[in-house]
């Protein structure tokens, strides 16, 4: 779990930006995802859904791959590629401490749902 200053700190360092509708954070990895030679950099993703879910846990994933496998079947957009790497590629292709931008970025997008959420049942927009 992010505390807000360290989120503000990341969302900064991986240029961290959520949609205004709240369906998906864009955002910068470090190091770049190696995919067939190339590294790729900008990312997009969307918040994981009950059926990613249930692929990880179809799977028997520990519960920290588990958590991997959801933030990676996340991506919606990586780089140049015209479609995302499954799973295992991107596994193979992301430098760990690039996770920190993935998970950075779905923090934003947690936080911005939850933002819009809390305005819906209020009334306000």
């Amino acid at each position: 779990m992010y505390d807000e200053k360290d989120l503000q700190a990341d969302i900064k360092r991986f240029a961290v930006e959520v949609a205004d509708d709240g369906r998906s954070a864009s955002g910068r990895l470090l190091f770049g995802a190696d995919v067939d030679g190339t590294l790729h950099y900008d990312f997009a993703l969307r918040l994981p859904t009950l059926a990613d879910q249930m692929a990880a846990e179809e799977r028997g994933l520990a519960p920290l791959a588990q958590s991997i496998y959801l933030t990676l079947a996340s991506i919606t957009r990586l780089g140049s590629l015209t479609e995302v790497p499954d799973y295992e590629v991107l596994r193979a292709s992301i430098a760990a401490p690039d996770f920190d931008a993935l998970y950075a970025a779905s923090a934003a997008l947690k936080k911005k749902r939850l933002s819009l959420s809390d305005a819906a049942t209020s009334g306000a927009a």
